[in-house]
């Protein structure tokens, strides 16, 4: 049966793989591009771990964690390492996201498989692969779909090491989140709090992500002088000269609120005649109700384990993902790259949502005494099948949008860029 399941996702992200790669190769004539510039950050980072210069930009520059992600570099330097020049490294790049979209589209069958049963592992992970803005955000070339598979993995080897009480791996993928991204720290942070308090299991080796997160923070200072990473300073209300308290917490409440109506209910975008390429970084991202289900998620999994008097996933998934949402909203409430930012905390919204689903049906079917389990099974189906019809769509929008931005990133910089380097020669 896992090897049934293995090929059935890994067939899917190949296939939709090949469609956002035709997309992109169609918008560009036929060479390879990210849809983002801040890839090239990345691998010019990686670049200068194998010439001997890490965390330098250039060779000679001062040290930097320009990179936002202490780990990442590093895995993207194995293809310069290996010899792969400018188009190659961007090929290695968009397999590494491959890789890492069928291990993750694995790991959330599984954590729902586990949670409920097959059909609801099998719609958790379907919805998974057909959601755009998840496969943009695999296929940008940056860490975005590595955190999230990294992410998943924390959840799930906590889902099985919980009742035994041995937590080695979900230390060990724990400490690897906390080295991707700053957002990794904070996640780490809570799961502590999380083990620590909530559950009221006294296990200091729950300190030791802390520790590593910990470790681009002190890198950072002693680089720059600063605790505040590029990012921050560059992009969030914190970092502004005229900012005040009322200010941030306004905007942190408008971007909440968006998130919450525009996002995860499905409200957002607009229609226009031509699909433009970013429409001002709106679409529509989820299907209508998706909030609704996902807060009947939340809803089932709280009352579940307080009435068990043990607190499990469907808690720490909810501390998870509320943490996240508040720091982004105050942080970087912004909505450029399709919510890049964002997007590695949507599995962790498609788990309740799909939950909601599964307890509705179970609902809806309880007043009928010949319905069984068969029955039941057949109601959660035809409630998924409305929203994965609906994450087709999405996927297909996405996969237009994402060819139009890699168009955008080799006219503007891989183009210009080549120009220079010619002329120059």
């Amino acid at each position: 049966m896992r090897t049934r399941y293995t090929i059935l996702f890994s067939t899917i992200a190949i296939f939709l793989a090949a469609i956002f790669l035709r997309s992109m190769l169609f918008y560009t004539d036929g060479h390879l591009a990210p849809p983002l510039d801040d890839t090239f950050i990345f691998l010019q980072y990686a670049k200068q771990i194998c010439h001997g210069a890490a965390f330098q930009y250039n060779t000679g520059d001062s040290l930097t964690t320009g990179a936002t992600s202490l780990l990442y570099p590093f895995i993207l330097s194995i293809g310069f390492l290996s010899g792969l020049g400018k188009t190659g490294i961007l090929a290695f790049s968009l397999g590494l996201g491959l890789v890492f979209l069928i291990v993750s589209s694995l790991l959330i069958f599984n954590i729902g498989r586990r949670l409920f049963n097959e059909a609801t592992g099998l719609v958790l992970g379907l919805l998974f692969l057909f959601n755009g803005q998840i496969l943009w955000s695999f296929f940008c070339g940056m860490e975005t779909g590595f955190f999230m598979c990294i992410i998943l993995s924390v959840l799930y080897a906590f889902l099985l090491e919980a009742e035994g009480g041995e937590y080695f791996w979900t230390i060990v993928f724990a400490s690897i989140m906390a080295l991707t991204r700053p957002e990794g720290l904070i996640l780490s942070g809570v799961l502590f709090g999380f083990i620590f308090f909530l559950r009221n299991e006294k296990n200091y080796y729950f300190l030791i992500p802390v520790g590593f997160g910990m470790i681009f923070v002190v890198m950072n200072y002693a680089f720059t002088g600063s605790l505040t990473f590029n990012t921050m300073i560059a992009k969030s209300p914190l970092s502004r000269p005229n900012s005040n308290l009322l200010d941030i917490a306004a905007t942190a409440g408008k971007y909440f609120f968006y998130i919450m109506k525009d996002i995860f209910s499905g409200c957002d975008g607009k229609y226009t005649p031509a699909m433009y390429a970013n429409e001002g970084q709106e679409s529509v991202y989820f299907a209508p109700f998706s909030l609704f289900f996902g807060l009947v998620g939340v809803l089932y999994f709280v009352t579940k384990e307080m009435r068990e008097k043990i607190l499990g996933i469907g808690t720490l998934t909810l501390c998870l993902l509320m943490t996240e949402l508040f720091s982004l909203c105050i942080s970087l409430p912004v909505k450029w790259h399709w919510h890049r930012y964002l997007i590695p905390f949507y599995p962790l919204f498609l788990i309740f949502m799909v939950s909601g689903l599964s307890l509705f049906a179970r609902l809806i079917c309880q007043p009928f005494l010949s319905f069984g389990e068969k029955e039941t099974r057949a109601a959660f189906v035809s409630l998924a099948s409305f929203f994965i019809l609906f994450g087709i769509l999405n996927t297909l929008y996405f996969s237009v949008a994402y060819g139009k931005n890699c168009k955008d990133i080799y006219n503007q910089q891989m183009a210009l860029g080549a120009w220079i380097e010619k002329k120059a020669c």
